[in-house]
């Protein structure tokens, strides 16, 4: 029996009246979680099993399955759905966490550092927090970049004083180098000011995200190129 927190990533629909859940968890990092009854609108697990809600959960495995035995909702994070641009990140980043996360391999750094991005998430700050997550998260899971250089290597490991040995690299002037820094080391809450370079720095991350992570595609990706 396990008590942990968890953010519900993915639901699937399993028979006529259950789910199963992709379950991103403070204690056991990614774990398949089958909600019996979730369907049904009498159950007490229904509104604890959709996508972005942090919930505190008693879980049990037998098989491959967890199972549910009590849930408790904390945070059910609903203004991410007031708005395209807060949705269209917020799934991008669910996208990745699920594509880059081996079932049951704790990370609690990742997980608190999820938590607090799909609470604060705003409007006018959405792409400079999902790229101030993805550095970070990237770090966390053994993918850190270097952020020394003018050179920005894809298949080099970051930032570097010169573009020898790589095809993937892309030029930065200082005040993009520096930008990119306070990306990587300021925490979330910090107030940015707007830069006319965003779109590009966005870019270079998740070209590094791919390429170290090994991602063909991210589907999710496709409603922010419309923004």
């Amino acid at each position: 029996m396990i008590r942990t927190e968890g953010i519900v990533l993915s639901e699937r629909n399993a028979g006529e009246s259950s789910k199963t859940l992709k379950v991103y968890t403070l204690k056991t990092g990614l774990v398949t979680i089958y909600a019996k009854g979730a369907l049904k609108r009498s159950s007490k697990v229904t509104s604890s099993s959709q996508v972005f809600f942090v919930n505190e959960y008693t879980i049990s495995k037998t098989g491959v399955f967890y199972y549910i035995k009590s849930a408790k909702i904390l945070s059910s994070n609903l203004h991410l759905r007031e708005s395209l641009v807060k949705l269209s990140f917020a799934n991008l980043v669910i996208e990745i966490y699920l594509k880059s996360n081996m079932e049951e391999i704790e990370n609690k750094n990742a997980y608190l550092l999820l938590k607090k991005y799909l609470e604060t998430l705003e409007d006018s700050t959405a792409k400079v927090r999902t790229m101030q997550l993805l550095l970070k998260y990237i770090s966390f899971i053994g993918f850190r970049p270097s952020m020394k250089g003018n050179y920005f290597l894809v298949d080099g490991g970051g930032l570097s004083p010169t573009k020898e040995n790589s095809s993937r690299n892309y030029e930065l002037n200082t005040e993009e180098v520096e930008f990119l820094n306070l990306l990587m080391y300021r925490d979330l809450e910090y107030e940015f000011e707007k830069k006319p370079f965003e779109r590009k720095i966005f870019f270079i991350i998740i070209e590094y995200l791919k390429y170290c992570l090994d991602l063909r595609q991210i589907n999710s990706l496709e409603l922010i190129r419309e923004e």
